[in-house]
């Protein structure tokens, strides 16, 4: 059995029928800002802390089929760049939200969760 030490590049190759078991992903800490740089080279799951708003920009480094999950703290509402869609039109956020984001290549299709409870 294979055991890596290090980083694995697949140098552009498909992986397929993959099955993962102790998977987790990196969160990608942006700071406190209610313009944020996402940038996919950083994960696909970013967080960020606003006092206002959220402006969403074109995502740097993208490409068609990426997303990104970024986890919000603070409320007001959400804008979004050239090619934002909102699902149900819902651009509110609340102290804690999660905002899923998909990129087609062309629009950045955007759904904002919130009212999360114990």
């Amino acid at each position: 059995t294979p055991q890596f030490g290090g980083n694995v590049d697949g140098q552009g190759n498909k992986v397929e029928d993959v099955e993962l078991d102790n998977y987790k992903e990196t969160i990608h800490a942006l700071g406190s800002t209610d313009t944020p740089a996402i940038d996919v080279a950083n994960g696909n799951v970013q967080s960020v802390t606003i006092t206002s708003g959220l402006a969403l920009p074109t995502f740097s480094n993208a490409e068609t089929g990426q997303s990104v999950t970024l986890l919000v703290s603070g409320s007001g509402s959400a804008t979004g760049g050239t090619g934002y869609v909102f699902a149900g039109g819902n651009k509110t956020l609340t102290t804690t939200s999660v905002v899923s984001i998909f990129y087609d290549g062309t629009n950045y299709y955007t759904s904002i969760a919130t009212d999360f409870q114990a």
